[in-house]
């Protein structure tokens, strides 16, 4: 229908038609005249002798012109408007990924189903964007057709972690346009949305136990898992949980009983004969974390040489032994870090990744005054230096590169060496790392402070990061990844048989549980195990169902236009009002006869 009342209430005017019969109905007492002569009188139409009672009905001229101005004044009053043939309603929907909504999938489709052509109004067409909340994601569908739009909604999986669809929701805007419609798509409510958008949510409360972590150990040579079960309800929940292995072997089912809100762990050892397992706990609607992936971990070892006077042996082997993933060297050609003693006598450093102490004989030496304070730097943010009590001896150089990371005063204790050595004719270019102590150890408190052990773990670690080795990991969904960029990687969803190929470009493990391969120069990198641990998305019990879809009303101008006639209607209206007056108005007519002479 091409034609739109926007003021329906103007129907009311209608009434008037029934008024007017029911006065037509009515006539007015006969008015009585003398005469001296019946012959004299004009002509007139017939009218009630009995006054104001029900007669049968007659229609005259008056009656025709009133009704049609009341047609007239109905038509005026309901506000026509004329749809556009080419108007179109844009509607931009983002659709909240986090991975809950894969619970509620069905029914975002069913009010899709239902709701979305209501938001066309009244322009002749709706066109719709569909993106995701992470806005360099590509769009989900554009177009018009809505069986099309739910069927590309088949293929979207959610999977991410809570963010804010705040830039999402500015792009959306941007393709809905001032006069669009903006819709977010959520299981949940929450505050008012910014830019006029509108919420769906089509969530509801749902009662959820999963994995929420896991540790290891090794006790007598074998390799001990410890998982973290979470209820999040308010009832308490039976579950039962198996280890099952990639050969199909299974154990019996054991029972775990969660108390509303609470936490339980479970254990075991992995089967024998397979590095991979896989914990399965009895399924509820929220899958996710209903499967925890496992496989024993081997971090990358890092080959320590070191070489240091008697004073020092002690902390050689503190920090080997004490440090995981850390093995003594015995090829000088494999050996990833140092720990050098550096003599004052012999002022020079090696080329390599080095811990580097002072090894100064002279003793007396006075404590250094003043001030501790220390640089932003991920290796020493959060550390407590103020305890250090270090004596003077002789300095380390500091150069134009270097980052003094401790200072006491204006005396740099504490320095991160970052040098670069350009390539040559036999060998590639390269870079090494050095944390130097500028000042004797023994001969201060530092190795009894826990910022020292700290920042010497934290050292050792960042030269793992960078070593190119195996290593075989237990990984959250999403964690960051440290791969080269030359790497390619193969990824495993739970429950498929096929490994497909995993884009390494966004730097993060996958969002769905699984295993993960990634080799580099066609060597083994990495073997990791990806499980869920959104404690945010796990809960469900707070979701919720908050409807605020609605047409835009502003639109109506913009995808219509109105009677361009209207004016000559109000005209014509009240020319048949004057005109129907005229006719009914009061008669005067005089009458007179001749006197005989």
């Amino acid at each position: 229908m091409n034609l739109i009342l926007t003021n329906p209430l103007g129907l009311l005017a209608l009434l008037g038609i029934p008024a007017l019969v029911v006065i037509y109905f009515l006539q007015r007492r006969a008015k009585v005249i003398p005469a001296s002569t019946l012959f004299l009188l004009e002509k007139t139409q017939r009218e009630s002798s009995a006054g104001r009672r029900f007669e049968t009905f007659t229609t005259s001229l008056p009656f025709w012109l009133q009704l049609l101005a009341i047609l007239l004044l109905t038509w005026i009053l309901v506000l026509p408007r004329y749809l556009s043939s080419h108007s179109t309603q844009r509607v931009a929907i983002v659709l909240d990924s986090s991975a809950s909504m894969q619970v509620f999938k069905s029914d975002v489709l069913s009010t899709f189903q239902s709701d979305l052509p209501t938001l066309r109004g009244t322009a002749a067409r709706a066109e719709y964007f569909v993106i995701d909340h992470d806005p360099s994601r590509p769009r989900i569908y554009q177009g018009d057709d809505l069986a099309e739009l739910l069927e590309a909604l088949e293929a979207w999986t959610p999977t991410d972690g809570a963010v804010d669809p705040a830039g999402a929701l500015r792009i959306a805007r941007t393709l809905a346009g001032t006069e669009g419609i903006v819709l977010y798509v959520t299981d949940h409510a929450g505050e008012t949305l910014p830019l006029s958008a509108q919420r769906l949510s089509v969530g509801h409360s749902i009662q959820n136990c999963g994995f929420t972590g896991v540790s290891f150990e090794e006790k007598e040579g074998a390799v001990i898992w410890t998982a973290l079960i979470r209820n999040f309800s308010d009832e308490a929940q039976t579950r039962q949980w198996s280890v099952q292995t990639p050969d199909g072997r299974r154990t019996e089912d054991q029972s775990v009983t969660l108390q509303p809100g609470a936490i339980a762990t479970i254990q075991g050892r992995f089967p024998e004969g397979s590095p991979r397992c896989e914990i399965h706990l009895s399924p509820d609607s929220f899958t996710q974390d209903d499967i925890l992936p496992l496989i024993i971990p081997q971090p990358k070892t890092l080959f320590v040489e070191a070489n240091l006077s008697s004073k020092y042996r002690k902390l050689d082997e503190k920090i080997i032994k004490g440090f995981s993933g850390l093995q003594r060297s015995t090829d000088s050609a494999e050996t990833d870090l140092q720990i050098i003693a550096y003599d004052p006598l012999l002022p020079i450093l090696p080329e390599d990744n080095a811990i580097v102490l002072i090894d100064e004989s002279t003793t007396g030496r006075k404590y250094l005054a003043g001030g501790i304070f220390a640089e932003v730097h991920p290796l020493i943010d959060g550390l407590n230096w103020q305890p250090l009590a270090a004596r003077d001896c002789t300095q380390i150089e500091v150069l134009s590169s270097d980052r003094v990371l401790l200072w006491q005063k204006e005396r740099p204790l504490i320095i991160l060496r970052n040098a670069l050595i350009p390539a040559t004719e036999t060998a590639p270019e390269r870079s090494y790392q050095q944390l130097i102590f500028n000042f004797d150890l023994s001969r201060s408190n530092a190795l009894r402070i826990p910022a020292t052990a700290v920042l010497l773990h934290r050292f050792c670690e960042s030269l793992r990061k960078q070593k190119i080795a195996y290593q075989a990991l237990n990984l959250e969904s999403a964690e960051p990844l440290n791969i080269p960029a030359e790497a390619t990687a193969k990824f495993t969803p739970l429950g498929a048989t096929d490994a497909v190929p995993y884009p390494l470009t966004i730097s993060k493990a996958p969002r769905a549980p699984g295993f993960l391969e990634i080799s580099h120069q066609n060597q083994p990198l990495l073997s990791a195990a990806i499980h869920f641990a959104d404690t945010r998305e796990a809960d469900l019990a707070h979701a919720s169902a908050v409807n605020e879809v609605s047409s835009n009303g502003s639109a109506v101008q913009l995808h219509t236009r109105s009677d361009k006639y209207w004016r000559l209607w109000v005209l014509l209206t009240l020319a048949l009002l004057l005109a129907a007056w005229y006719l009914t108005r009061p008669k005067q007519s005089v009458h007179s006869a001749e006197q005989p002479s």
